[in-house]
């Protein structure tokens, strides 16, 4: 098979560039016009996470800022998995918004 018989994929939802939620720019200290991919999101949700001594193995205990910025409710402490549900949840509601 040569390589024009190939679909062309569309971008995985995890790489494509996005706009980000205004409430997470300011919690990374980003620039307003930034546009990242949620993997790189969630890379620099983790770094933060450990910065301020929120992330415990695979378990993360949110601080105002962070409920804030990916509008959890009252969550005392959620894994590491469930941070990409959050993630979807504030990109989809910005979607909507458009």
């Amino acid at each position: 098979m040569t390589e024009n018989n190939h679909k062309r994929k569309r971008p995985n939802e995890l790489v494509e560039q996005n706009s980000c939620p205004e409430k997470l720019l300011e919690l990374l200290k980003l620039d307003p016009n930034v546009e990242l991919s949620k993997l790189e999101i969630t890379k620099l949700l983790i770094a933060y996470m450990r910065q301020n001594n929120l992330l415990n193995g695979v378990m993360i205990t949110p601080n105002n800022e962070l409920r804030q910025a990916l509008m959890m409710d009252n969550i005392q402490q959620l894994s590491i998995f469930d941070l990409q549900k959050y993630l979807n949840q504030l990109f989809a509601s910005k979607e909507t918004k458009i």
